[in-house]
């Protein structure tokens, strides 16, 4: 029976992934990925990265048998629990309204709601968006990490449960670490084997694509090449299968990029920031 839905909030491109595969690795544990994503299973209308498991394929496990089994007026975690049989799920969507959704639904079914807020340097997180989509400007990167950022401080505000936030560049560099204290914040025991995250079998909606490339299941079957966007491709080859921290945007990210930054979004980056 699932027992608790822990949920990471933030912007996107903050480590959601790492954080979500690392929880899920836990014996009693399973990370959904964005499951938000669940309503788009299978439909043929969508690309193919928002209908099936990121990992499987339209093959999958868990979400074929899930998409089968759902019914209307059934949630999202009653029908998947009589196909994981585990404890806690993660779902690291970003979406806040699906979020509320969510917490309300788990609150009528008696569930336990954990709230973990990840929080990366903006700086960080609007460099990693304007190499994904270079031909976007700068201005409209920074809007949306601002638009995403107050409304998950919304959200953690109103939230009355379980919550705390926890910092990617301190899961990154200090990952053992960051991850027993996490533990110990959502009631789980730590294990080991949740540290080498890349040797369970996963099963993630939506994600990051480079993230994931470290895990066995994908590297087994097709090199990290092949599903990385060109700008990805030669970080990620030689990305060593472990946790390693990014710091590619102190390099990259121009003194214009990060003066129009801090025009536009102030302090709200302060609780963020990394040293």
């Amino acid at each position: 029976m699932i027992k608790k839905v822990i949920f990471i909030c933030g912007a996107g491109h903050s480590g959601s992934t790492l954080l979500g595969l690392l929880l899920g690795s836990h014996p009693s544990s399973f990370y959904m990925g964005e499951a938000k994503k669940t309503l788009f299973l299978y439909d043929e209308r969508k690309p193919e990265k928002k209908r099936y498991c990121k990992i499987c394929g339209p093959d999958c496990k868990i979400w074929y048998p899930f998409y089968l089994a759902k019914k209307e007026g059934t949630s999202l975690y009653s029908t998947l629990e009589g196909i994981i049989g585990s404890h806690n799920v993660i779902d690291s969507s970003k979406d806040i309204r699906w979020i509320e959704r969510s917490i309300l639904s788990i609150q009528e079914e008696q569930r336990q709601a954990v709230l973990i807020y990840l929080k990366r340097d903006g700086r960080a997180v609007v460099n990693s968006r304007l190499r994904k989509y270079p031909n976007i400007p700068a201005e409209e990167h920074i809007q949306k990490w601002k638009q995403q950022i107050e409304k998950s401080n919304s959200l953690y505000e109103s939230f009355s449960g379980n919550k705390f936030t926890v910092l990617y560049h301190q899961l990154t560099k200090e990952p053992e670490k960051t991850l027993q204290s996490i533990c110990e914040r959502v009631s789980i025991s730590y294990e080991e084997e949740m540290m080498q995250f890349y040797k369970k079998k996963h099963h993630p909606l939506g994600g990051n694509d480079g993230t994931q490339s470290l895990l066995n299941q994908i590297r087994e079957k097709m090199n990290p090449e092949n599903i990385l966007l060109e700008s990805k491709r030669a970080y990620f080859t030689n990305h060593p299968q472990a946790i390693q921290h990014d710091s590619r945007w102190r390099e990259q990210f121009s003194v214009e990029n990060e003066e129009l930054f801090y025009k536009m979004t102030a302090t709200m980056n302060e609780s963020f920031q990394e040293c």
